[in-house]
């Protein structure tokens, strides 16, 4: 009797220790970056992204809520999910010939 305690604890650590390892280990975030270009000046492009109003739909199920940063073509926002989730959204406009090249960054907590 007295192993099979000892075999259940020996797991049951091993369980806690695997559970602490991977909550240190892995990200507290979920990201995924898109790149697109858009026949425009870039100073065009970042204007027109730093100047989104609240409440602008990004896609189906995601809502940019305010502009938290908008500086060197570089503009951050605060998103709202649709399953209660929030994140940021980072846009970085960079310049691809006579155009404009947008990467959109999406992260979710």
């Amino acid at each position: 009797m007295g192993a099979v305690v000892r075999i259940l604890l020996i797991i049951v650590v091993v369980g806690v220790l695997g559970a602490g390892a991977a909550f240190f280990v892995l990200p507290n975030t979920a990201s995924r970056t898109e790149s697109f270009t858009v026949e425009r000046p870039v100073a065009s492009v970042f204007a027109r992204l730093a100047s989104a109003p609240a409440g602008t739909a990004l896609g189906q199920g995601v809502t940019q809520n305010e502009i938290t940063s908008a500086e060197n073509n570089v503009v951050v926002a605060n998103i709202a999910y649709a399953e209660a989730g929030s994140g940021r959204v980072t846009y970085t406009v960079s310049p691809e010939g006579e155009g404009a090249r947008v990467q959109v960054r999406l992260e979710k907590d």
